[in-house]
């Protein structure tokens, strides 16, 4: 009968054990790297909620502010519409809504977004203005169909970035899809 020699069973339960242990530090390191995926993953969605709802807010915000705008700007091109206190009102509180959603974007949005923004609402302030002068004899015809143009070409661009930050199609100014390498910036 051969004896087996001590160290052979002390180092095959070494073994053992530094399997198990092994296999401990191999399943704990998985768990951390799917658990930091999953808060990245979450990171992720917590900020593309925000920046859909900052641009979705704006884009509400900047359309309602057209809509309300349009007359007047109708009004100054010799159009016989009857814009009296009302639709003044309507114009202040469509500015003032316009300026209570840039918290939201000026947080969340990208640079090139926060700029496009500024000037879509610089232009759209300058053309409200110039369309709720007192004398309606002083408004420049000129002036309106600057900003008016300004806004909505400022507008175009923005909505277009954020929909390409969101990850849909942007859109030309036609209505078509146009492809986002495309679309002048």
């Amino acid at each position: 009968m051969t004896q087996v020699p001590v160290w052979v069973p002390v180092v095959v339960g070494l073994l053992g054990l530094l399997g198990v242990l092994g296999a401990q530090f191999i399943a704990a390191w998985r768990e951390d790297r799917r658990w930091n995926r999953e808060k990245r993953r979450d990171e992720d969605n917590k900020r593309f909620d925000a920046r859909r709802e900052a641009y979705a807010q704006v884009i509400g915000a900047l359309e309602s502010w057209d809509w309300v705008m349009h007359p007047h700007k109708d009004k100054a091109r010799g159009v016989d519409l009857d814009t009296g206190e009302l639709e003044l009102v309507d114009l202040r509180t469509a500015w003032i809504e316009a300026k209570n959603v840039l918290g939201l974007i000026n947080l969340v949005g990208t640079r090139e977004i926060r700029d496009l923004l500024r000037t879509a609402m610089i232009s759209r302030s300058r053309l409200s203005r110039e369309l709720t002068r007192p004398n309606k004899a002083d408004i420049r015809l000129e002036l309106v169909e600057k900003y008016w143009s300004e806004a909505q070409d400022a507008y175009a661009r923005l909505r277009n970035l954020m929909r390409s930050d969101l990850g849909f199609e942007a859109v030309d100014p036609k209505g078509s899809p146009a492809r986002p390498d495309l679309v002048e910036r």
